[in-house]
């Protein structure tokens, strides 16, 4: 079950994030992204506040703040499943109606890898290295807050809760400065 929920929610964020994007005006772009990056942290803000309140204040243990966690992905799967499809996705629809729409998929994709392969494999590395150091943070240091250094519970979840504040001012701060100096980071 967790599997699943790890699945459907990093399938979602991806998915919603492209179509928020795809209609956007280019000039926006970066800007937009910058704010959709902020999802990551203020999920995990939100996941550190409702542990606390929640996992051990019930018999059911950790189980409240799995439940609580689920909702707003299949919120957002019914609401994503009521939207129109984009402007972007309906054009390439009708240039893929003109030829065979699966081969064209291959076609795109064996183009893409054949030019943009180098960026390909430095983007995975990329990603990587970004969850490890997210994971790294988000994961081992509250374990490490309460082993090592005896944080109570409460203390954790201050210093979870500024640490992810801090990474959302920070990346909104560097987005728009970025986008004054009109670098597309997209």
């Amino acid at each position: 079950m967790r599997a699943l929920f790890g699945i459907a929610m990093g399938g979602l964020y991806g998915n919603a994030a492209a179509t928020a994007l795809e209609d956007v005006p280019e000039r926006a772009r970066g800007l937009v992204s910058g704010m959709l990056q902020q999802g990551y942290a203020f999920g995990y803000l939100l996941a550190t506040a409702f542990a606390r309140a929640l996992v051990g204040t019930t018999p059911h243990g950790w189980r409240p703040l799995f439940w609580f966690g689920a909702c707003p992905p299949i919120l957002i799967i019914a609401f994503r499943l009521c939207l129109p499809e984009t402007d972007a996705y309906m054009e390439r629809q009708r240039v893929r109606a003109v030829g065979n729409a699966g081969s064209t998929f291959v076609n795109e994709g064996k183009v893409a890898l054949k030019r943009h392969w180098l960026i390909l494999i430095y983007l995975v590395l990329l990603m990587a290295g970004f969850n490890f150091m997210s994971h790294g943070s988000q994961d081992l240091y509250p374990t490490m807050l309460s082993n090592q250094y005896n944080f109570s519970a409460n203390d954790v979840t201050v210093t979870q809760i500024v640490a992810n504040l801090g990474a959302m001012v920070r990346t909104l701060s560097g987005t728009a400065l970025i986008c004054t100096f009109r670098i597309d980071i997209c």
